[in-house]
């Protein structure tokens, strides 16, 4: 990605200079201007994809309903369709009021208290966040200013009163909010009345429940895998294309003056001010602009700019949510990552491909934003036709068998942020692409592995 931004400001600095000096307006044997006086936009992506709120994008991905000492996933999709339930829960945390924020120190008996008694939910993330970021999941602004990351958020109902805990594992400190959410119970009433897949917590960080006579060593922390293999499925969906045509048209400010040349392989597009490089061997684009911030901006203005730019065009072609967030080292800029998700389930490039090639990501979107405009925006043209033209049932590891791979690949537990279900991509091919159901190790130093069964 870093490559890519740098070979695409130098390239950029080439046209702009051409551009002042006069030369490529003359040079350019395909120039656009008048082929046409009125520019047809249409939307690229299925509507449905593109009503998401800005909070949406940046939900977790994966919610653990806890009660009583009982733990199951709270599913994002049930049969293929959006679950009410999740909804109605996300709509609600949203919505929630956060009052009197500070910093706690949890003692032995809290933590156990909160993983075996307390019903509530805990909201986990791929990765550690930003905590600047987690105040663009919520309608009102909070000052999560005494944390740097937060890992995950836990929302519990202690003594008939709503607690908000934002856990930083990381940096080993708890944010604890008084909270109000309108029919937060009715909300987990419904959620309890509805299908939900058992889980068992495995403790990454030894013994638990944690002994009360002793100082807490460390955040206890767990992931979540089903005592019975669960149910997953094998789908495979054709492919659709963006034409690049497309994209300019949406874009340029006018398409129609728009000059376009080919330098290594690559058909760049210019109106001295943006530039759109298209890479049509591995059917993916990047459009930069030359605007540069001058004033910082909260994540959350970056976030929702960003989503009312892409949802102009349609662009989410499918559903996304942020995965992570890195920095532009020339500008300093965040670069917002987006990853599709599938029947709830984040999907992922095979390991071996990604090696050789880190940047490519084919169901990815990668934006960046100034306070006025979004100044970077790198895509795959490929995106997934909404429904799958094949469906099987598949088993997965339960819990010990999980446990037992882990040990083959030669991974601790005590290493392992989070392990989920996801899809891997495979034959990928006569414009049909599989997705497989795995196991997603998330390892500490945030670099995901697929776990092979095989």
């Amino acid at each position: 990605m870093k490559e890519h931004m740098k070979s695409a400001l130098l390239t950029f600095l080439i046209l702009l200079s051409f551009i002042q000096t006069g030369l490529l307006w003359y040079s350019s044997p395909s120039y656009e201007g008048n082929k046409q006086l009125y520019v047809t936009r249409p939307q690229i992506g299925s509507e449905k994809y593109n009503k998401k709120q800005m909070y949406e994008l940046v939900a977790p991905h994966q919610i653990i309903w806890h009660h009583s000492g009982a733990t199951a996933w709270i599913p994002m999709e049930v049969n293929g369709k959006g679950n009410p339930s999740y909804d109605n829960l996300i709509k609600s945390l949203h919505a929630g009021k956060l009052e009197n924020l500070h910093l706690i120190t949890p003692t032995a008996e809290q933590w156990n208290q909160l993983y075996q008694q307390e019903t509530g939910v805990e909201l986990r993330y791929f990765r550690d966040v930003p905590s600047k970021v987690i105040s663009a999941f919520y309608l009102d602004d909070i000052d999560l200013s005494q944390l740097k990351w937060v890992s995950r958020i836990w929302v519990f109902i202690q003594n008939k009163q709503i607690i908000t805990w934002f856990i930083s594992d990381s940096e080993q400190k708890v944010i604890q909010a008084q909270t109000t959410i309108p029919r937060f119970q009715s909300v987990l009433g419904e959620i309890a009345r509805q299908p939900t897949e058992p889980v068992d917590p495995f403790y990454t960080t030894g013994k638990f429940p944690l002994d009360t006579n002793s100082p807490v060593p460390k955040f206890p922390h767990a992931f979540y895998l089903p005592k019975k293999p669960p149910k997953a499925t094998e789908s495979v969906f054709g492919l659709k294309k963006i034409q690049i045509d497309a994209m300019k048209n949406w874009l340029f400010n006018d398409p129609t003056l728009v000059n376009r040349l080919t330098i290594t392989n690559r058909l760049l597009y210019t109106d001295s001010v943006r530039l759109l490089q298209y890479d049509d061997r591995n059917q993916e684009m990047i459009y930069t602009s030359s605007a540069k911030a001058t004033v910082p901006v909260p994540p959350s203005q970056e976030l929702d700019r960003i989503n009312r730019f892409v949802k102009k065009h349609s662009g989410w072609t499918g559903n996304y949510l942020l995965d992570r967030i890195t920095q532009n080292t020339d500008s300093d800029a965040n670069q917002y990552h987006f990853r599709l998700i599938v029947d709830g389930l984040p999907v992922y490039w095979p390991t071996a491909i990604q090696k050789k090639n880190p940047d490519l990501d084919p169901f990815g979107i990668e934006l960046e934003s100034t306070e006025e405009e979004v100044s970077m925006y790198q895509r795959s043209l490929l995106y997934l036709s909404s429904d799958p033209q094949k469906r099987k049932a598949v088993q997965l590891p339960n819990k010990d068998d999980v446990l037992a791979l882990l040990k083959r690949a030669h991974i601790e537990p005590a290493n392992v942020r989070d392990l989920f279900l996801g899809y891997q991509t495979e034959d990928m091919k006569d414009e049909h692409v599989k997705l497989k159901p795995v196991w997603i190790v998330m390892p500490a130093n945030n670099d995901p592995r697929i776990l092979s069964t095989g």
